[in-house]
């Protein structure tokens, strides 16, 4: 029987921070772009609706930012399974890690605090 020692890579830990912040600043600019969708989203129907036209009239712009939105979601999702796998590598390299935001802080009041 063989043995086989296993040695942890090493990461300098500010460089994971690094890795860490660029991650959040991705999460933040999705999350703004999905805002900025929704909002667009929300005009198209409220133009449409004040100016009287048909529900016809402008269908294709819709579905664009029905789209849109769609893909944004799936990037928001592909970021999160980044963070996910980002925690893993910092595990196994024995970096202890830290999230920022408010869930790390406890409960969020009511009305989000």
């Amino acid at each position: 029987m063989t043995t086989r020692t296993v040695t942890r890579p090493q990461v300098d830990p500010a460089v994971a921070a690094l890795l860490r912040a660029d991650l959040m600043a991705m999460e933040d600019s999705i999350d703004v772009a999905f805002t900025q969708a929704a909002n667009f989203a929300g005009s198209l129907a409220s133009i449409r609706n004040k100016a009287k036209v048909s529900a016809i009239f402008g269908q294709e712009v819709f579905e664009g930012a029905a789209a849109a939105l769609t893909r944004l979601s799936e990037a928001r999702r592909d970021t999160v399974a980044l963070h996910k796998q980002l925690s893993v590598l910092e595990r196994r390299a024995g970096i202890a890690t830290t999230m920022d935001g408010p869930w790390d802080k406890g409960p969020v009041p009511p009305g989000g605090g």
